[in-house]
């Protein structure tokens, strides 16, 4: 048998949107946001260097969690 051949794309559950996001605004980074907060879930689509598709899902609980920690930064 052969290899598998090469990966087409990775998905990933992640914690933090912004902690995302801000970093890749930064690096200039080219990726499309998909807003599917009618079901609690964020995505955002880009490329690795090796042009490998990156789905990165942020879900309700970790937004919030985000937000809750930014407050706090501003509270303190």
């Amino acid at each position: 048998m052969r290899g598998t051949g090469a990966i087409n794309n990775i998905v990933l559950r992640c914690g933090e949107f912004d902690i995302v996001r801000v970093p890749l605004d930064r690096r200039g980074a080219e990726y499309t946001v998909n807003d599917l907060s009618g079901i609690g879930l964020w995505q955002i689509f880009t490329a690795d260097p090796n042009n490998v598709l990156l789905e990165l899902n942020f879900f309700e609980a970790g937004r919030r969690w985000a937000e809750v920690r930014v407050a706090n930064r501003y509270c303190l």
